[in-house]
């Protein structure tokens, strides 16, 4: 029995690996397919060989028990013939189209090589029941010359599965077709086998001596020695010897030889277009290495602008916020220097009054003024070009929240600020500490109590000698040139310490802000590392299922 489903399994291996891989594709799948048909219709096809009556009919007449074949045909009216079993017994007639037509079989029809490619005898007998896979073939005499018996050896060459050659005893030796015919055969992988026929019209040593003959001449063409032996068709052993000589052909190792071949063509075919596949993947990332480089350097450039607007902002507070607010202040206050004499005359706190009123009027709109004025400018003066625009706006409108959030901040702190607690001392280390420098910075105008405790401890010291009842002008000088520039003098470190405050609180809330969408472009930067290391992992892993692919195909050579 021929195991045929090992060697289907190879191919059907080989194809779910193609398949697993998506390259299958229609001429892959058409050859599996063909492949398997003729896989699935093989049949172990014994050729009976040899020169005209060298008695291969009567050898296949005598094995079916009964005469199928005609016996001593000339060479113009014989024609290849399969004996296969069957039930039902008929010839097949296959002409030169391929066209098959069914006869029974006593016709008496004369079947023509001219007309007919070859018959099949359907025939219900013991020897070919027993063998369903061989298929016996009674050839035509190799030394015909005729063309169409040359067009049908040439046809079962490469159909035929076994040789079984037939050496009349008569001829004593080789025909020279017969030479030919070894010659040629042995280029091809089928086995063989002979039988020197005829063997009761010779003495005994006589055959044995013929035997002795054809197999020395075989083994000298053929390259090997093979089975030799004689037949008779009244020997009482003859069915014996048939058997011997179709044990003798591996049919297994034959119907593997003859399909290697073709099963390891279709693998070298898979491999040769899974290796097409792998080098067409091409692992392009260019497209994300150019985003990592852009965000990267968006991520770079923000941070050199922030630091570069840092020391801008910085050097325009010390430079143009904060002279400008002392220059306003000591402007409003020389500007009313009659206001500020009249009270002196009065009383301290009359002076601290009007003061104070002077003072707050000229620090709330100047330093809204200017802090504003310089943050706006800050915001206008960043460069965002480099961002796209929706991280370009997102960026300016954090910004402008901040400053929102900056001014809120600092009204919450100078509120808690200004409660007043039961110790003087205490609230006015507070207040002074923190609070007077947050009222300036703010747009909420700070109750007159609240500026009276800032100065009247501290600034009323500067003029507490000075007589109240001194003539007006000459109080009035001194107001002007002493009092006026003691007390910007004396508000001077407290007001730059409050806009350094604020200045430091916007710069702080800005880098906050810059820096949420800092880490929006270094999520965008992480996640495109990430996309491309996934790029990356799925070439490999799809090259590895490659190679991986390519190693399990070579398995299934034969």
């Amino acid at each position: 029995m021929i195991d045929k489903k090992t060697v289907l399994s190879r191919l059907e291996a080989a194809l779910k690996i193609m398949m697993d891989c998506g390259t299958k594709n229609e001429s892959l799948e058409q050859e599996y397919n063909r492949l398997v048909s003729e896989i699935e219709a093989y049949k172990f096809r014994v050729l009976m060989t040899g020169a005209f009556s060298a008695g291969k009919s009567a050898f296949l007449n005598t094995l079916m028990d009964r005469t199928i074949l005609k016996e001593g045909q000339g060479p113009e009216t014989t024609i290849a013939t399969e004996l296969v079993y069957g039930q039902d017994e008929y010839v097949e007639a296959v002409d030169n189209q391929g066209v098959s037509k069914r006869f029974p079989l006593e016709t008496e029809t004369v079947f023509l090589p001219k007309d007919w490619r070859y018959l099949v005898y359907h025939v219900n007998c013991k020897f070919l029941q027993e063998n369903p896979e061989i298929v016996l073939v009674d050839m035509p005499g190799l030394d015909s010359n005729i063309e169409w018996h040359n067009r049908a050896i040439a046809q079962y060459i490469s159909r035929g599965s076994a040789f079984l050659l037939f050496v009349s005893c008569e001829d004593g030796t080789l025909r020279k077709s017969v030479a030919d015919f070894l010659k040629e055969k042995a280029s091809y992988p089928q086995g063989i086998a002979c039988f020197v026929s005829k063997s009761n019209l010779r003495t005994k040593p006589l055959v044995e001596e013929v035997c002795k003959q054809v197999a020395q001449e075989i083994a000298q063409i053929y390259g090997t020695s093979i089975p030799v032996d004689s037949i008779s068709y009244d020997d009482p052993q003859f069915r014996q010897k048939a058997q011997k000589a179709m044990l003798y052909f591996n049919a297994q190792l034959l119907f593997e030889k003859k399909f290697s071949g073709r099963v390891n063509a279709f693998i070298t075919l898979c491999k040769s277009i899974l290796e097409t596949a792998k080098k067409s993947e091409k692992l392009d990332v260019a497209d994300l290495d150019r985003e990592i480089e852009k965000l990267a350097e968006n991520e770079k450039e923000l941070q050199a602008q922030l630091e570069k607007e840092k020391i801008q902002t910085k050097r325009k507070y010390d430079q143009t916020v904060l002279p400008a607010i002392q220059q306003e202040l000591e402007q409003a206050l020389s500007m009313r220097v009659d206001q500020l004499t009249t009270a002196m005359t009065v009383s301290p706190e009359a002076f601290s009054s009007a003061a104070n009123s002077i003072i707050r009027s000229v620090l709330y709109k100047s330093t809204q003024q200017h802090i504003e004025k310089s943050f706006n400018e800050l915001i206008d003066q960043f460069d965002f070009t480099f961002l796209e625009e929706s991280d370009n706006t997102a960026l300016k409108d954090a910004m402008q929240e901040g400053l929102r959030m900056v001014i809120t901040d600092l009204e919450d702190l100078r509120q808690s600020s200004a409660k007043k607690s039961e110790s003087a001392t205490q609230y006015k280390q507070l207040y002074q500490g923190v609070a007077a420098a947050v009222a300036i910075a703010t747009n909420v105008v700070n109750p007159l109590i609240e500026l009276v405790i800032v100065f009247l401890p501290t600034i009323m010291e500067l003029f507490s000698g000075f007589n109240r009842q001194a003539k007006y002008d000459e109080l009035r000088n001194k107001v002007q040139a002493v009092v006026i520039p003691q007390i910007i003098e004396k508000l001077q470190p407290e007001l730059r310490h409050a806009v350094e405050n604020v200045r430091d609180s916007v710069l702080t809330e800005l880098t906050n802000k810059a820096k949420s969408v800092l880490d929006t472009q270094q999520a965008a930067l992480q996640d495109c590392k990430c996309k491309k290391e996934q790029r990356e992992q799925n070439f490999h892993a799809v090259c590895m299922k490659y190679d991986d692919a390519l190693r399990a195909l070579e398995e299934y050579r034969m």
